[in-house]
């Protein structure tokens, strides 16, 4: 996996979400992230959204990660925002019935960009990697206020697609 160090500018956002938990995820009989991307994807839900900044990129968000009791914010901790969407240039005039806000501020992101394979596994393998790390090796402490995948162009054959993660950091 290729690791590089970036700043970004506010995001705005534009989708869907729905709370859960990491235990949730591990099992595919409790998982609510595959289908709010199944969701997402069948109802074309990207349709609805207006102003795009890159249409057909995808923005798959872990935000409002709850703390652990100890004063750490962490993926395993317990329940987190998962939010699927696209970058808008203004958050007004969109279709708030169906769709929702969320916007992640300026910060300095730790980028994965995965080796091509097969989706969903390389965004599995990906992330255990991530959770295995250490705290060094991010060249900066993880925030876990949101962290997120972005799905775009390389991402169209489901045999050969690339990702990429990004990591908030100090």
């Amino acid at each position: 996996m290729e690791k590089t160090k970036i700043e970004l500018n506010q995001l705005d956002l534009i989708g869907i979400s729905t709370v859960t938990t990491t235990n949730c995820e591990m099992n595919p009989g409790t998982s609510k992230v595959a289908p709010l991307f199944t969701r997402y994807m069948s109802e074309q839900l990207a349709t609805r959204i207006k102003q795009k900044t890159n249409p057909g990129v995808t923005y798959l968000v872990y935000a409002s990660l709850k703390s652990d009791g100890k004063g750490e914010n962490n993926w395993f901790a317990g329940e987190y925002k998962c939010f699927i969407g696209e970058q808008v240039q203004s958050l007004d005039n969109q279709d708030v019935s169906v769709l929702e806000p969320l916007t992640i501020a300026k910060s300095a992101y730790q980028k994965f960009t995965t080796a091509p394979g097969k989706i969903p596994d390389i965004s599995i393998n990906a992330w255990q990697k991530i959770w295995a790390m250490q705290e060094h090796e991010f060249d900066g402490k993880p925030t876990h206020i949101a962290d997120f995948e972005i799905y775009d162009q390389r991402k169209l054959s489901s045999n050969n697609a690339t990702i990429d993660i990004y990591i908030g950091i100090e």
